[in-house]
């Protein structure tokens, strides 16, 4: 898919935010050679190269190779805005956590936090997709917060009710209003990557091939995590 030179610039400059943001976290290395090679790298991937995020094993997928070291913010950048992977971990940790709290789990149940989860990874990435780029700089600049508040108050809530005296009422912790604020909490950052689809996938059918595939890999890891945490819950 070819892009225009503004959304080309676009990618770049989001790429630069990107590779310096990681520095800065990690508090180490410098981002000067990610940096420069951002307009490089952007035109290369944008629209030279063969590269499909939903098959990352394609035989046919063309090679972007760096060397180690101060390339290797641009190569996490990269994959990062192409959708490839991570989407579902944050559903992992929190299926897990869920396992843990309840006192039983059958198929119902990791059912019921699959789909919860598997559906918002899918959905969020197709809203993404059809907001188009031009909103990508402000849903990136406060996807992250709006997790983190939404997590925090789950977090408060669990640690009040654990000093509460009163059992909560069965089902309580798969309700609607217990797993709507999990759901969006761990899809928020979904909804900026689906943004770069617009950029890599060069139809609307390759979207929804794209999320199908992510909403299913989220489901049946939600799934196994509820179950894992139930294992581990009982046995510790």
């Amino acid at each position: 898919m070819k892009l225009d030179i503004e959304s080309t610039k676009l990618a770049a400059d989001t790429i630069r935010c990107l590779c310096a943001d990681m520095v800065e976290k990690a508090n180490s290395g410098h981002p000067g050679a990610a940096m420069g090679m951002a307009d490089m790298a952007a035109t290369l991937w944008l629209n030279h190269l063969a590269f499909d995020p939903a098959d990352t094993g394609w035989k046919n997928r063309d090679r972007l190779v760096f060397s180690g070291g101060h390339a290797s913010s641009l190569v996490y950048a990269l994959v990062h805005l192409s959708g490839t992977g991570g989407l579902s971990m944050d559903a992992l940790a929190v299926s897990i956590c869920k396992g843990l709290a309840l006192s039983k789990t059958r198929l119902r149940e990791c059912a019921i936090v699959g789909l919860w989860f598997g559906f918002f990874q899918a959905l969020m990435p197709t809203i993404g997709y059809f907001l188009g780029a031009s909103f990508e700089r402000y849903i990136a600049a406060f996807d992250h917060w709006i997790a983190f508040i939404l997590l925090a108050a789950i977090g408060a809530n669990m640690i009040r009710e654990s000093f509460s005296k009163e059992p909560s009422p069965a089902g309580a912790a798969l309700s609607f209003r217990a797993m709507l604020p999990l759901a969006i909490a761990t899809s928020i950052d979904a909804l900026a990557a689906g943004i770069t689809f617009a950029f890599f996938l060069n139809s609307i059918f390759s979207m929804l091939f794209a999320v199908s595939l992510i909403g299913l890999t989220t489901f049946l890891i939600s799934a196994a995590g509820v179950k894992i945490g139930s294992i581990f819950g009982a046995k510790y």
